[in-house]
């Protein structure tokens, strides 16, 4: 089989790896970066409690310097996350360059005005709900707020334009690990897509052997709907069907460090979420409030420590990056040399 040939049936059913495969050949530029503008949040989740955390938020122009920052080193896509993001004291004051594509993580438990900004600046929406009735809802997330994101996100469905996206991002655990089905009807009876990120915070609220026989059960229940046409409108996406207890294999290298970031709050930076307060920091806020995140402190701190996997548990855990990690191993072990 020819090289080229090979790495096609690789990246077929993936074509999102591609950006991923060119910037890993550079190290100067990063395809996003995550801000964590406030530790404020509205909600009070069992799995983040972000509520306990000291209640500071990031400086304005510090935030501004960076954005444009990242315009001028080629960057892609900026999302703003919390807490709560549009809890941010100066939201409305961000100035946000035209190059950069502005994702939005929210919980929607938030006024009519927020909302109607977030239109304005957000070319994708991606809404935190793991409960699919106000019992639960409550339950996990602590406020009586059910029906107030419903109607937000019916009123985003209908007043998004067509090049923007909206999506919900459910986190399963043991509380809510029975409702999986439930929870994916709400979203498919809405009309927005979703999808379920088993969590990885709390041991506590991990799921066990008996909760993914149970979501393997409905998920079985769903396919058997959705095939036989029981349902009225064409089903909206979702990874559901690729939810697994059964991890791929870990790669032995990580390639996030090199195009991805996250800024928290406090101005700490960080290759990915899930290194938050877990020793894995680039460097303090002088980097991040001079508005230069790619000083060489930044660019070659820790580089040795993830060009490896880290020992962290987080890191042995990982189930976002894990197949982007193996797609690219695969790619390196076809040839280094190769440039997509």
């Amino acid at each position: 089989m020819k090289l080229m040939d090979k790495l096609q049936e690789i990246f077929k059913s993936n074509h999102k790896i591609i950006p991923y495969l060119k910037l890993a050949e550079k190290t100067n530029k990063k395809l996003s970066v995550q801000i964590n503008l406030t530790n404020k949040c509205s909600s009070k989740c069992k799995s983040c409690r972000k509520y306990e955390w000291p209640q500071i938020e990031l400086d304005l122009k510090s935030i501004n310097n960076v954005l444009w920052n990242l315009a001028d080193h080629d960057c892609e896509t900026i999302t703003f996350s919390g807490g709560e993001p549009l809890l941010y004291s100066k939201f409305k004051d961000i100035k946000i360059p035209d190059t950069l594509k502005v994702n939005v993580l929210t919980s929607l438990v938030v006024d009519k005005a927020k909302v109607e900004h977030l239109l304005k600046i957000a070319n994708s929406i991606q809404v935190s709900l793991d409960g699919h009735n106000k019992q639960m809802f409550e339950q996990i997330r602590g406020v009586d707020a059910f029906d107030l994101v419903i109607n937000n996100l019916k009123y985003l469905k209908n007043n998004l334009n067509s090049n923007q996206r909206l999506r919900i991002n459910c986190t399963v655990s043991k509380s809510n690990a029975t409702w999986v089905k439930e929870i994916f009807f709400l979203a498919q009876n809405i009309g927005v897509d979703i999808n379920f990120y088993p969590v990885h915070t709390w041991e506590n609220l991990k799921l066990d052997e008996n909760n993914w026989l149970m979501i393997g059960a409905q998920i079985k229940q769903v396919k058997e709907i959705i095939n036989g046409e029981l349902i009225e409108i064409e089903p909206v996406k979702t990874n559901l069907f690729n939810l697994s207890r059964h991890q791929e294999p870990l790669a032995p290298i990580c390639i996030i460090h090199k195009i991805h970031a996250v800024v928290d709050a406090n101005g700490d930076v960080y290759p990915c979420c899930h290194l938050l307060n877990d020793n894995g920091e680039y460097g303090k806020q002088n980097e991040f409030s001079s508005g230069n995140i790619y000083t060489d402190t930044y660019l070659n701190c820790f580089e040795h420590q993830f060009n490896y996997l880290p020992k962290s548990p987080e890191c042995l855990q990982c189930n976002r990056y894990r197949s982007i990690n193996n797609l690219y191993y695969q790619y390196t072990k076809c040839n280094q040399q190769i440039y997509l």
